[in-house]
């Protein structure tokens, strides 16, 4: 008993886990395809949204010769596919970001925005996790171009006062510092990855199949999260720890590996969050 009302006296450090498309922002990025029309396949592009409904016929397709299935890739390759989605496309590294900048202007804010914004300005620590195959720099880039072109200058003010008291608990010494050097220190300390990314392969050996997501974006979890204990201990906190994403599958599979296995290695908070096209977030028990 001692112990638990020890654990609920002390204040929490919060952390997050974001997926990007649909989650964070409803990205024009278009997934190419072929889509079986009266026994013609006809090149067809689809959304982020609309890719998590076509995935399992695409799939039974290649895995289980379902003479049913209606759709492939483009040219039969998954490269083609998802050109768009990587640093190599046809717009190379320009493409995370002129796609974030459109999806802004346009307004296309996925359920999340405002708790990512939230966690930028206080100054909280966060995981970007998605099934894209981007290096980490390019959607750093991005997340950057965001606090310098989308924050004012009152939220970005107070989001450096919050990195300055977080500097402060940390003991790391930021003298002659600038706004700028904050926003970096703060950058680095976060961390932005894509399963198809050639750093997630140097890294671990492998990369994400878009076919099983779930278990990319664990690992990517799991090499995140393994960094938090410390941070707790430092200050005699507890963690808590949010995850979130728009895919269905991937947020039960996630929810699933935490529960039987990140929460018993580790006493974190964790929770799981579904969110929807309707703009709401379900929390998975």
């Amino acid at each position: 008993m001692d112990k638990v009302k020890e654990k609920n006296d002390k204040k929490t450090l919060k952390y997050y886990m974001f997926d990007w498309d649909d989650n964070i922002l409803v990205m024009p990025t278009m997934i190419h395809l072929e889509h079986k029309i009266r026994d013609e396949w006809i090149k067809m592009d689809v959304t982020t949204s609309e890719f998590t409904h076509v995935r399992k016929a695409l799939y039974d397709y290649y895995e289980t010769d379902d003479p049913n299935s209606n759709w492939r890739f483009y040219n039969d390759t998954n490269e083609e596919s998802f050109s768009e989605f990587r640093d190599f496309g046809s717009r190379g590294k320009k493409a995370f970001l002129e796609d974030t900048q459109k999806a802004i202007q346009y307004n296309k804010f996925g359920p999340v925005w405002g708790e990512f914004i939230d966690c930028v300005i206080e100054g909280n620590i966060f995981l970007i996790i998605t099934a894209r195959g981007h290096e980490p720099r390019t959607i750093k880039q991005a997340v950057k171009w965001i606090v310098y072109n989308v924050l004012n200058k009152t939220q970005r003010n107070k989001m450096v006062r919050n990195l300055k008291k977080w500097n402060e608990l940390f003991n790391i010494k930021d003298e002659g510092w600038d706004h700028d050097d904050y926003i970096i220190n703060y950058l680095n300390l976060c961390s932005f990855i894509g399963i198809k990314s050639d750093w997630f392969q140097k890294k671990f050996g492998e990369q994400g199949k878009v076919s099983s997501p779930e278990k990319y974006k664990a690992i990517a979890i799991k090499y995140f999260v393994d960094k938090l204990p410390k941070f707790g201990e430092m200050l005699n906190m507890n963690i808590e720890v949010g995850f979130s994403d728009d895919d269905l599958a991937t947020v039960e599979s996630i929810n699933k590996y935490i529960k039987n296995e990140l929460s018993l290695e580790y006493s974190i908070d964790f929770h799981s969050y579904h969110t929807k096209d309707d703009g709401t977030k379900t929390k998975l028990d």
